[in-house]
C-alpha cells in the first residue's frame, strides 16, 4: 500500500485596528490569523483566529504571541483530524517556538523551513564566514558569489528528488574551487566550505517536504485582503471576514450561499436573520 504522507504550509498574519494618523500612532496589533495549507493542492485545512491577548500552554509552557496561540490550536486539531498524523510533516518560517510547537504534537523530524526565506539569507551568512577567517574579497567577487550560491540554492531546493539535494549541495564545495581556485584566497576557499556545511543543514530541514514553501500562504494573505485589510478599523468582523476569505479561496462550490448564510448567522441577531432571508 501506498505510503500516505501530508505536506502543510503554516503561517501567520497580524492585523491592526486603527492605521496611524496626525493623532497619533496606530495601536497595537488586536488579532492573528493563522493559516494551514495543504501544499499539493493549496487549500486551506484550517484557520485559528486569535486575540493577541490570548494565552495556551503546550508541555507546561505558556505562550503569549497571538502567532503561537493560533499554531498551538491549529497544529493540535490537525493531529486528532488526520487518519495518519505520524505522516505529516510542516512548512515553517525558521522560528524557534513555531519548531517547538511542531516537534510537541508531531515529532521535530516532520518539521521544515520555508526555504525562501532561508534564501534570502545566503548573502549575509556568506559574508559573515568570510570575516571569521579573516578573508579579504573584492566587492565585485563577492556579489557574485552570493548570487550565485543564492541562485544555485534556489534550482537544488526545487530539484527532485528531494533525497538527493543534500549531496547536490555539498557537491558544490568541488564546483567551486574548479571555478574559483586561482581566484580567491585560501581563507576565503575554507570559508566558503564552512558556508556550504553550515546550509547543508538547512538544505536537510528543506528538504523533509517536496516543495518546502509557504509562498501559498503568502499568497492566500494578499488574496483575504479582498475581505479585511490589516488595518480593519472594525476587528470585532475579522473572524467571520478570515473565514469567508478562506471559503473563496477554497472555490467551494455555491460559496456566494454559504457566504451570504455565514454573514446572516454571525453578523445578525435570530431576529433581523429571519426577516432578511
Amino acid at each position: 500500500m501506498k505510503e500516505c504522507v501530508y505536506d502543510f504550509a503554516i503561517d501567520a498574519q497580524y492585523t491592526r485596528p486603527q492605521r496611524s494618523t496626525l493623532k497619533g500612532p496606530s495601536t497595537a496589533a488586536k488579532y492573528c490569523i493563522v493559516t494551514i495549507t495543504y501544499i499539493p493542492t493549496s487549500a486551506i485545512v484550517w484557520q485559528e483566529v486569535v486575540e493577541v491577548s490570548e494565552r495556551e500552554e503546550l508541555e507546561g509552557k505558556v505562550y503569549k504571541r497571538g502567532e503561537n496561540v493560533g499554531t498551538i490550536r491549529a497544529i493540535e486539531h490537525l493531529s486528532k483530524m488526520l487518519k495518519y498524523p505520524e505522516q505529516a510533516n510542516f512548512v515553517h518560517d525558521e522560528c524557534g517556538a513555531t519548531e517547538a510547537i511542531i516537534a510537541s504534537v508531531f515529532g521535530l523530524a516532520q518539521s521544515a523551513i520555508d526555504a525562501w526565506h532561508r534564501e534570502k539569507k545566503v548573502a549575509k551568512s556568506l559574508s559573515k564566514h568570510f570575516s571569521k577567517k579573516g578573508a579579504v574579497v573584492e566587492s565585485e567577487c563577492l556579489s557574485i558569489l552570493q548570487s550565485d550560491f543564492a541562485r544555485k540554492w534556489r534550482i537544488i531546493v526545487d530539484s527532485q528528488p528531494k533525497e538527493e539535494r543534500r549531496s547536490k549541495w555539498l557537491g558544490l564545495k568541488h564546483v567551486v574551487k574548479s571555478q574559483w581556485g586561482n581566484s580567491i584566497s585560501q581563507n576565503a576557499m575554507e570559508a566558503i566550505d564552512d558556508f556550504i556545511e553550515e546550509y547543508v543543514t538547512y538544505m536537510d530541514r528543506a528538504s523533509v517536504v517536496s516543495n518546502p514553501s509557504t509562498q501559498q500562504v503568502e499568497c492566500y494573505h494578499s488574496f483575504a485582503n479582498k475581505f479585511w485589510s490589516k488595518r480593519t478599523q472594525l476587528p470585532r468582523l475579522l473572524p467571520t471576514k478570515s473565514k469567508l476569505s478562506a471559503i473563496a479561496w477554497n472555490n467551494v462550490d455555491n460559496y456566494q450561499n454559504r457566504i451570504r448564510d455565514r454573514v446572516y448567522q454571525e453578523l445578525f441577531s435570530n431576529d433581523v436573520t429571519r426577516s432578511m432571508v
